[in-house]
């Protein structure tokens, strides 16, 4: 276990109690015209150190298929 000096809680900011998590994709995909594209990936939140933004970036090229389409957008407000 780590020392509690080195650890940090990061809240969520969004409040997932009140968004229906279940949806229809096929739905959402048509709503946003969005059939074409096999991966919609997004980050919720800034781009800052503490929320990984670095890492997800870095990790993507290991997890994307060069020939397939793939929509990524941050969600902020």
């Amino acid at each position: 276990m780590l020392p509690s000096a080195r650890v940090r809680v990061i809240h969520n900011f969004v409040d997932f109690s009140v968004y229906d998590r279940n949806i229809d994709v096929k739905t959402s995909r048509e709503l946003y015209n969005l059939e074409s594209v096999k991966n919609v990936v997004t980050m919720l939140g800034g781009c800052s150190k503490p929320k990984g933004t670095l890492q997800f970036v870095r990790a993507l090229p290991f997890v994307l298929d060069k020939k397939t389409r793939h929509l990524f957008f941050d969600c902020r407000s």
